[in-house]
This record gives structure tokens, sequence and C-alpha cells, in this order.
């Protein structure tokens, strides 16, 4: 049983405030650099902890008791964290909503979390009121505008007196990305969160110190951004938070300008930034930067050997979900296509459809089940129940372990592509299909078929100035039996993503199905 802070003394209870004002006082001068519209904005950390308090006297003001859910609409900007500080150390709970989903979808988000108050930057203003004209919990809406400031702030005193809380009570609430249906809110506690922080920071994981320049890309209203926003408040990193609608150049002005050490965002992002690089290759200095965490997705070989050899920076690879809080695994090397080993305390295991256990021999595939201290413990309304079995959170991944406990991804379980009673992995064909040189990207998916069940489709997004060569692309995938390659190459001038910046499979499936799109009368297979 979970002690409560009732058994403890407050400075035991693994709460927030217990962690996130110790980087403010060992290193007084770290800072929390901003890029916006008019400018780079810049305030040292423990400025950013005073101001936290001050919103915390503007949100008391306005009504928020502990346990009230306040929603954030804002990209990765100080405001926003001080909203990330502020919120769960008061007692409430903190919900930031995922700025690129529509209105409709951020409404029905709100009103299945009951957020009484929605925390928006002057670029979100309006859509927060649109939400809150539609939603019926929310009372009040407060702007947090660049040039004017979160309102009347100033009249309010820096210094607050945070709770103490149980240290299992809510601190934050994120929805998963729903693409299999309406999304299911996770509620993260704050022992979950503390271990969480502390579990990413080690030396054989993010390895981040008071020492690094952080450049946070990964959004903020993504999985509580990593985690990262409170390791760095704790250790006393500088924090680079890169502010509304980055893009490669962006990106790379605040690697050059500020000195980034250590950068995080999906593949995609440093596809992107790569792609700037080779196009003017003299125009930023990128020498401060060591090494790139990178999740959310697979990142090939070829960009993590691109990134090595030109620019001397390590690319690591990691794996997680939102119910993990959201980090699970982090990879020792550079060398493997492994998502990494699990972090200390997450335990893995993988089973069969009937729930038999399968030996971690590197080759076996089967489900992949996860428990932990930092694995969510409950759902918004009791919703995802069905996701655990005996208290093992089913994670919807097919996936092989070793004997050394590191984790190889083959499939989402929804994704996986059965052809003849055979599985046949789609990441593999896409991983294969993206090596080819005058392709950008790639999505396989199944298709049903009468005889074999489902057969494998890719859908390409060529470079440009490139066509699509089927045979080139066949060659790819050589050592391949024929049934196990794709059996037709749909050109597309871009992929659907996912609002967690994901290629949306469902999206694409839909796509099909509206064009009506046929599987090519291939009767030979075998």
């Amino acid at each position: 049983m979970p002690r409560s802070a009732q058994s403890t003394s407050p400075g035991e209870a693994l709460l927030l405030k217990n962690l996130l004002f110790r980087g403010g006082m060992i290193r007084p001068e770290a800072r929390v650099m901003t890029r916006g519209e008019q400018g780079r904005h810049a305030q040292t950390l423990p400025r950013t902890l005073e101001r936290a308090g001050m919103l915390a006297h503007l949100l008391a003001s306005a009504g928020i008791q502990p346990g009230d859910r306040v929603a954030t609409l804002m990209w990765n900007t100080h405001h926003h964290l001080e909203a990330y500080i502020s919120i769960p150390c008061m007692g409430a709970v903190l919900h930031a909503l995922n700025l690129r989903l529509s209105l409709e979808d951020l409404a029905w988000i709100v009103e299945d979390a009951g957020d009484v108050v929605i925390l928006a930057d002057s670029d979100n203003a309006g859509m927060a009121n649109d939400i809150a004209a539609r939603v019926e919990c929310v009372r009040e809406v407060i702007i947090a505008d660049p040039e004017m400031d979160w309102p009347d702030l100033n009249s309010h005193d820096s210094s607050y007196d945070w709770p103490d809380l149980d240290e299992t009570s809510p601190m934050g609430i994120c929805h998963t990305s729903g693409t299999t249906g309406r999304p299911r809110g996770v509620v993260y506690s704050h022992r979950s969160t503390w271990l969480h922080t502390i579990l990413i920071s080690l030396p054989d994981v993010m390895g981040l110190s008071w020492k690094d320049r952080v450049l946070n890309v990964v959004p903020m209203f993504h999985a509580l951004s990593w985690g990262m926003p409170y390791a760095a408040c704790m250790l006393g990193s500088d924090q680079i938070l890169p502010g509304p609608r980055p893009h490669a150049e962006d990106l790379l002005e605040l690697i050059d300008g500020e000195g980034a050490t250590v950068a995080a965002g999906v593949p995609t992002v440093w596809a992107s930034v790569q792609s700037a690089i080779q196009k003017e290759p003299d125009r930023w200095q990128t020498g401060s930067l060591q090494r790139i965490l990178c999740g959310g997705g697979r990142a090939p070989r070829e960009l993590r050997d691109w990134y090595h050899a030109s620019l001397g920076v390590t690319v690591h690879r990691s794996w997680g979900m939102t119910e993990l809080n959201p980090v699970g695994t982090w990879s020792l090397d550079s060398d493997g296509d492994d998502a990494g080993v699990p972090l200390p305390g997450l335990q893995l295991k993988i089973e069969t459809d009937d729930g038999r256990p399968i030996a971690p021999d590197g080759e076996t595939m089967g489900r992949l089940l996860a428990c932990g201290p930092t694995v969510v413990s409950s759902y918004l309304h009791d919703s995802g129940a069905d996701s655990f079995e005996d208290g093992w959170l089913v994670t919807g991944d097919i996936a092989t372990l070793n004997d050394r406990g590191s984790l190889e991804l083959r499939e989402r379980e929804k994704d996986v592509i059965k052809s003849g009673g055979e599985w046949i992995s789609s990441i593999d064909l896409e991983m294969r299909i993206n090596a080819v040189e005058s392709v950008e990207m790639s999505a396989v998916v199944g298709r049903a078929h009468p005889h074999w069940g489902e057969r494998p489709v890719a859908m390409v997004v060529m470079k440009s100035g490139h066509e699509c060569d089927p045979v080139e692309l066949q060659d790819a995938m050589v050592d391949l039996l024929k049934w196990q390659r794709p059996d037709d190459f749909i050109v597309a001038e871009a992929l659907p993503m996912t609002g967690t910046g994901k290629v949306d499979k469902r999206a694409i499936r839909a796509q099909l199905d509206r064009d009506g799109y046929v599987l090519p009368d291939l009767r030979d297979q075998d």
C-alpha cells in the first residue's frame, strides 16, 4: 500500500514541491529562454520559480483549490513552464491540451477531464475562448500575453505556502492520442512523476546535469514533454524553449545562438533539421550540440549515422507511452536498432495471445506487457480497465526481448499484418523502404484479402525530384520471401500525421477506403 502524506513527514513525501525548487537554489544563474515572435525572452530559473508562486496566488484568487483541474493551451514557453510548476505544486491537476487537435476534439477532452480554468497564451486565446463557450465546466480563461504577461501577476506575492499532499494524489492528466477511438485520460500522480524525473536524469538514461543547456522541442502538451521540464528544474539546467510553431531553421538558430548541448524531439524533427543543414551547410554552428534524445517513433539508422558522421552528435533511441509517465526504455549504445533497455524499476515481459510466457530469446515475438512504479495506476472515469491483466499494463505492442533486457518493437498490435496465418511487420518493411535513397518516408498498412486474410500495401512519399521505381523498392527487400513483401506501392505527396507527430495509419486506411482502393490481383503469392 502506498504511504500517504499523513504517515510521512512533509519532506519525506514524494511531492513535486520537494523536487522542482532544487535547481534554482543550487544554480541561481540557470536561465530559461523562450523564442518569441518579438525576439528571445530570458529570465533566471529562480525568477521562474518566484513567478510560479505568483501564478499560484492568481489561480487561488480565481477559485482554484487542490484537486481542481486546470488546462493549458500553450506552446513551449516560460509561461507554460511556470504553469507546469505552479498547478501541481498548489495541489491542482495540470491538463496540457494538444494544440494540434481540432476544436471539437479539444472541447470533448476538456469536458472529459472536467477542467474548470484554461490557461492560454495569446496565440491560442481564440481557441481557448471557443472551447469555454462550448463546455459548461470551464469557469474562466486566463491569457498570458507575451507583452502584457499574466493578468495582474505583479500584484501577487512570490511566496506561496505550497500544501502537503498525499503523494499518490494526481498531479496531471494526459489524454492518449486516440488513434483507435476516443482518447482516454491517463492520470499521473506526484509519486510516479517524482520517480520518473529521477530516473530519466540518470547517466545511463538521458544523462542530464546542471551543465546542460537543454533545447526541448518535445511539445509540453505531449505526455508532459517526456518529463524534461521537471528534470531540468530539479538539476538547474538551462532551458531553451522554442516557442510557437518552430521550424527546422528556428531550431538551428537556437542551437547556434544559445549553445544547446542536448536537444529532444521526434525523428521527423531531426530529419527536417538534417535537410536544412544539407541545404545550407555553412549557415549554422552546431558544435555545442552533443546528443539528441529521440523518441515518439523509430529513428532510422541512416539518420543516426548521418548525425554522428556529419556533426559528431549521438542520437539516443527510446520507447515509451503515455501510460508509462511516459519514458519506458533507453538505448545504452548508438549502434543497435533496438528500443533500449527498461528504466530501473520497470518490468517488461512478452506473452502469446493466450497468455503463455515467451522466453526472452531476442527472436520470438509476443504481446508486450509492463509494470512498475511509474506505470499509470488509473484512468479517468475508470476507463481503460481492460488495459490491465493481473496488474500488468497491456501495451498494445508486439515485441521481442533478449536475455539482457533489450527490447525490440516489431509492431503495434492493431497494426500487425497477418497474412496466411503469419505475421508481417510493417515496421520492418518501412525501415527497408525508408533506406532507399529516393524515399522521404513511408507507411505500410494491411488490406483485407479474400484468401490470405490481409496483405501489406506501402504508401510512399518520394524525395523532391525523384519518381517511384517499384523495382528499386522491391530490391530493398530481396532477402524477404515474396509473401512478406508489399503487394503495391502507392505514391503520396504526404502522409497523414497524428497530433503527436506520428504517422496516422488509421487515417491512411480510411483514405484508401474512401478512394475505393483495390489490391492488385496477385494470385501467385506463395
